[in-house]
């Protein structure tokens, strides 16, 4: 050194460069004299790659540092972290702390959240002491100690996947996809079946709607039968009335008869034994004269006599014609008695017929009504008037004694015509009897016409409505037996389905469960961690540039590296 040198000089640049240093270190360290801290006390499990400055930050801004790291004195294991942090930072109750890695180096830093907004500072809450902040596990911390879980979960979920996936299990499967394939053909089939019998059914139902339109005006129309028949009814309890008045009729013209045969008949068979002891008296006094007149006259009383019987007879026949007439009477009432079990079918018809039949029987009540009112008091005043006849000439036989030998021939043309009125009397008896018979014969005709419409109905009943219902019992057989046949295959059908659904759902839901259990750290780990390791990714790239940069310049200038710069030397 030389020894003129100026020391002042030399003495001012040191200062110059010592303040220049001193201010370029505070620039450096951003040191600011009034700035305000607060500190909090963090307390976490692990403090791995965490150091005395190590960065604190609050959503990403650096905030702070870390003061001290200390175990905590009241025991439990656990680290006490002093961070120091600018005053205005907003760190309210409830605020956590989380460990964040910071690139390849391992170093960690302190990541701060703000809280509940709605509650007051953490630091004004605090009284007289450093608030504590519950420390949180990091991504990469909570990755690291659930991957042994995380692995085994796994490795219990691969081994049940190689179970399913297992060769028995394969044919298994093989086999229920076979069952399904053919279960769904089956079941095509028997769709198409089931659309087959719907269409049946279909058919069927159609038929049975039709029947039932078929059905509603035959309901109508049975109502309308009953209506008529009510009517008809009530029309045949009038005319089984007017019957029973007829038949009165009749026993009271049957009573007249006999009535009659027993007083006047009685009278007469009196008047005419007296007359025949007179005319004996008078035989006997007439002689041998008068044995011819009396022996006709005796011819005469026989015949009278046997006319009587043939009138007793016919009255007799005449009362066996109305007994007859009261039987048929009798099976019309049974007959109309029977009308009602024939409202459905033919009813209107066997209605019409019985209306028909009853106002025959009604005509030919009023046919023998007007028989024994008007030609039965005539046959029987005939014979009152032959009798009054024959007891005038018996009468004047004996008034006129003495001149019986003249007036035989007289006396006998009055007994020849007394006797063709009574003749004549039971001739019209007879035409009576038989223009009542045919009568009778038409009633008897319309009650066989009546018989055959009964059996007319139930044939129809037999032949057409129970075929009928004989086929519809055999089509809903049918199909009940088609429907039986697809209930039984679908259980079976139902079953494999069921059991192939089943054992997809265990499966599905096996899988389900362990996405389920990682599901947390697994999005947290893509939340979290994948951003970090990303950003190690990019910093690592970073890091091989600058290596690269500084190989180059090594290879440029190894000297610059190897040797130190020479020093400099100060001269005057």
């Amino acid at each position: 050194m030389e020894t003129r040198a100026n020391y002042v000089l030399i003495g001012a640049c040191a200062l110059v460069g010592i303040v220049l240093g001193l201010a370029f270190f505070v620039w450096l360290a951003k040191f600011q004299v009034d700035r305000q801290y607060a500190y909090y006390d963090i307390m976490f499990d692990d403090v791995s790659g965490l150091s005395r400055a190590s960065d604190v930050r609050f959503g990403g801004l650096s905030v702070g540092q870390v003061m001290s790291l200390d175990l905590d004195v009241t025991g439990g294991g656990l680290v006490r972290v002093r961070v120091e942090v600018d005053a205005d930072t907003p760190v309210h109750e409830g605020a956590t702390a989380q460990l964040q890695p910071q690139g390849v180096t391992g170093v960690s830093l302190v990541s701060l959240t703000g809280g509940d907004l709605t509650k007051p500072l953490l630091r004004d809450a605090a009284k007289g002491g450093v608030p504590v902040i519950q420390g949180q596990r990091s991504v990469v911390q909570s990755i690291a100690e659930d991957a042994p879980a995380l692995i085994a979960q796994a490795r219990v979920l691969i081994e049940d996947l190689q179970a399913i996936v297992s060769p028995a299990n394969r044919d298994t499967v093989a086999s229920i996809l076979a069952n399904v394939d053919t279960a769904s053909g089956e079941l095509g089939t028997a769709i198409a079946g089931v659309s087959s019998i719907a269409g049946s059914v279909r058919t069927a139902t159609g038929e049975i709607a039709g029947f039932t339109d078929h059905l509603g005006p035959l309901a109508e129309q049975a109502g309308t039968t009953m209506q008529s028949l009510t009517g008809t009814l009530d029309a045949a309890k009038t005319t089984l009335q007017t019957a029973d008045g007829t038949l009165a009729a009749i026993g009271g013209v049957a009573k007249v008869a006999d009535g009659i045969l027993s007083k006047d008949g009685t009278a007469a068979v009196a008047d005419l034994r007296a007359t025949t002891d007179r005319l004996k008296l008078l035989m006997e006094q007439v002689g041998s004269e008068a044995h011819a007149v009396l022996t006709a006259y005796g011819d005469t009383a026989t015949s009278a006599t046997s006319r009587l019987d043939e009138l007793k007879t016919t009255i007799a026949s005449l009362d066996t014609t109305l007994a007859g007439a009261t039987k048929t009477l009798a099976s019309i009432d049974a007959a109309a008695s029977g009308v009602d079990g024939l409202v459905r079918g033919d009813g209107t018809a066997l209605i019409g017929d019985a209306r028909t039949t009853l106002a025959s029987v009604q005509a030919s009540a009023k046919s023998v009504e007007t028989i024994t009112t008007t030609d039965l008091p005539a046959v029987v005043s005939e014979v009152r008037q032959g009798i009054a006849a024959i007891n005038t000439a018996v009468a004047q036989v004996s008034g006129d004694v003495t001149g019986v030998t003249s007036s035989l021939a007289p006396l006998v043309t009055s007994a020849g015509t007394t006797l063709d009125t009574a003749t004549g009397a039971f001739r019209s008896a007879n035409t009576a009897l038989d223009r009542l018979e045919p009568v009778l014969t038409e009633a008897t005709g319309t009650l066989q016409a009546a018989r055959s419409a009964f059996g007319t109905a139930d044939r129809i009943i037999a032949e057409d409505v129970s075929p009928a219902a004989a086929d519809l019992r055999t089509s809903a057989a049918r199909l009940s037996d088609a429907l039986e046949a697809m209930s039984a295959d679908l259980p079976a059908v139902t079953g494999e389905l069921r059991a192939a659904v089943a054992q997809a759902n265990a499966t599905v839901q096996r899988i389900d469960a362990a996405v389920q259990a990682n599901t947390g750290p697994i999005g947290q780990f893509t939340a979290q961690g994948l951003p970090q390791f990303v950003r190690f990714a990019q910093e690592a790239q970073a890091l091989v540039a600058r290596l690269d940069r500084l190989a180059a310049q090594f290879e440029r200038d190894p000297a610059r590296f190897i040797l130190s710069p020479p020093a400099p030397t100060y001269r005057r």
